[in-house]
């Protein structure tokens, strides 16, 4: 089951009701995975208490969308071959990682530490949804991200 909170307008409580939402399904037992899409103000990881500056400095949402445009201009398609994207498995933080409840994990908006936040704003900025949908099959993409979500 997906989850999604959404508002034109900033600053209405949509990142603390996902981080509060989540954890009530995490400790009910079930597996939880919490992604960042506010990417022009991302900062949901702030809600928890973990290491700001690792979690920052860890690929995420933005990273796959640019690492899926690198990887489809690549000679890799077959029949057979399985996407060769980053996929949110290998990105995610567990957020209690030793509970035995059920899961809790954040996939960040991007890597935004020192080193990367130029390249992470840049990229926000000139990211273009339109050619995304037309010119790089994103309607695919994004089918097969909402079934990596569901894994």
């Amino acid at each position: 089951m997906i989850y999604t909170f959404y508002s034109y307008k900033g600053g209405v409580g949509r990142s603390m009701t996902l981080a509060n939402v989540g954890e009530l399904f995490y400790q009910a037992g079930l597996n939880v995975l919490l992604v960042d899409w506010d990417l022009e103000a991302p900062g949901l990881e702030r809600f928890f208490d973990i290491d700001i500056e690792k979690t920052i400095a860890n690929p995420g949402v933005m990273d796959m969308l640019l690492d899926y445009k690198l990887q489809i201009t690549q000679d890799w398609a077959s029949e057979t071959e399985q996407f060769p994207f980053k996929k949110p498995s290998d990105l995610v933080i567990d957020l209690h990682p030793d509970s035995s409840k059920g899961r809790l994990q954040l996939l960040a908006a991007g890597q935004r530490d020192k080193a990367n936040f130029t390249r992470y704003a840049n990229a926000v900025l000139t990211f273009d949804w339109k050619d995304f949908y037309d010119n790089w099959e994103g309607e695919a993409y994004f089918e097969w991200l909402r079934e990596q979500f569901l894994e």
